[in-house]
């Protein structure tokens, strides 16, 4: 064999691995499967006249060019299957929208999977939502009202693990009194600036606050 032939055969071997290495990496996501959009922890989805919630959701999975989405659906009291894993949902250039539809009930648990699109099955990512509801949504407005005249000292409302509310933090969590923090907006056309100032109402309000939306006892 030629002295050159030689020489190329390893050339051509190593340049060939380099490459399948490159595809192989590439199919491999750089970050987890994360919610961007529509689904969150304590979220509370309204139901329809047939007793269900349908909800769309956004989610990112860094690296990955291309997959498909599958749920599955537990009861957190038990564990009881409400929905078997299914195909949910695809995407494309890291981003994947997904679809459900859930019974009205809970609290659920979302198991969500993000698999390679084509050829041998392979989990690539996953992430899980717990305490999600489906029930009915109430809208509480007011600013003075729901600063609340009850006395919270005097017979405020336990909370209930399913009852919950979307803060004016934007967060959902268990609802429990005082539902409504003025300073922890998100919008400073309520909390106003932020910064130092801000903090220090922040503290000042959680330290000394007894009063709340819920009736409490006024005497």
């Amino acid at each position: 064999m030629p002295r050159y032939t030689q020489l190329r055969l390893p050339v051509f071997l190593l340049a060939f691995f380099l490459v399948m290495a490159s595809f192989a990496a590439a199919r491999q996501p750089s970050g987890a499967l994360r919610i961007t959009r529509g689904l969150a922890p304590y979220q509370v989805l309204q139901r329809d006249r047939n007793n269900e919630a349908e909800v769309s959701f956004f989610c990112t999975v860094l690296g990955l060019d291309r997959g498909i989405l599958h749920a599955r659906v537990l009861k957190q009291d038990g564990g009881e299957e409400v929905l078997p894993r299914h195909h949910c949902g695809d995407g494309k250039w890291n981003y994947f929208d997904g679809h459900l539809r859930l019974p009205t009930g809970g609290p659920y648990e979302i198991q969500l999977e993000c698999w390679a699109e084509g050829g041998r099955p392979e989990l690539l990512a996953r992430t899980c939502i717990r305490n999600v509801l489906v029930g009915d949504l109430w809208i509480l407005a007011g600013q003075s009202n729901m600063e609340g005249c009850g006395i919270l000292k005097r017979g405020a409302v336990k909370p209930h693990p399913r009852v919950h509310v979307f803060d004016m933090a934007d967060r959902w969590q268990v609802a429990e009194e005082p539902l409504h923090w003025k300073h922890e907006s998100v919008d400073e056309v309520h909390s106003g600036p932020s910064g130092e100032e801000l903090e220090k109402r922040r503290r000042q309000a959680r330290k000394h606050r007894w009063r709340g939306a819920g009736l409490g006892k006024n005497r």
